[in-house]
C-alpha cells in the first residue's frame, strides 16, 4: 500500500480548500420572494422620479445610469426605441406637467414590473400630447441593484362616454 507523503497530502488539502472557498464565493442564493419584494419597495418612486426628470427637466443622467445598454421602449404607436433613441426623443418634449397614479410594483423571480398611469399636459414639438398614458417599466435585479431593461407606454383612448360629452 502506498502512503502519501506529507507534502502530497498538504497539496491535496490545499486544492480542496481552494475549491471550497471558490465555490462559496461564486454561489449566489436566489433571493426569497419576500426579500425581493422588500428590495423592490422603492421602485415605484424611482420610476416616477426618473420620468419626471426626463420629461420635465430634460435631465437624462439618472436614466443613463439606471437603464441597461440593451434597454428598449415601445412608445405610443407601437414603435420600438433603443436607449439612445429614447433619450433623444425625450428632449423633444415640452411638458407643462405630469402626474402619476395607480403605480404598482410586482416582483417575479429576479425581475420587477412597475405599472401605472401618467397624466401629461404638453407637446412633442408641435404635436399636442396631453392625455393619459399607461406605462410598464421592467427592472432586473443584479448585484444588489435594479437595472431598467424595458418599458412600454400606451396612450389611453377616451371612453365612448367621454367622447360624447367632451
Amino acid at each position: 500500500m502506498r502512503h502519501a507523503t506529507p507534502i502530497h497530502s498538504l497539496h491535496q488539502l490545499t486544492v480542496v480548500v481552494m475549491l471550497l472557498i471558490g465555490s462559496a464565493c461564486t454561489t449566489t442564493e436566489t433571493p426569497s420572494p419576500d426579500d425581493l419584494q422588500a428590495a423592490a419597495v422603492g421602485l415605484g418612486d424611482l420610476t416616477v422620479a426618473l420620468h419626471e426628470s426626463m420629461l420635465l427637466r430634460h435631465d437624462m443622467d439618472r436614466f443613463r445610469t439606471i437603464a441597461s445598454d440593451s434597454y428598449v421602449v415601445m412608445i405610443p404607436g407601437g414603435r420600438l426605441e433603443t436607449k439612445e433613441e429614447d433619450i433623444a426623443g425625450a428632449t423633444n418634449f415640452d411638458i407643462d406637467s405630469v402626474s402619476f397614479s395607480d403605480v404598482t410594483v410586482r416582483t417575479h423571480s429576479a425581475s420587477a414590473v412597475v405599472t401605472g398611469t401618467w397624466s401629461v399636459v404638453g407637446r412633442l414639438r408641435t404635436q399636442e400630447m396631453s392625455g393619459k398614458y399607461n406605462f410598464m417599466s421592467v427592472y432586473e435585479r443584479t448585484d444588489d441593484s435594479w437595472t431598467l431593461v424595458a418599458e412600454s407606454v400606451t396612450r389611453q383612448r377616451p371612453t365612448m362616454a367621454a367622447a360624447l360629452t367632451g
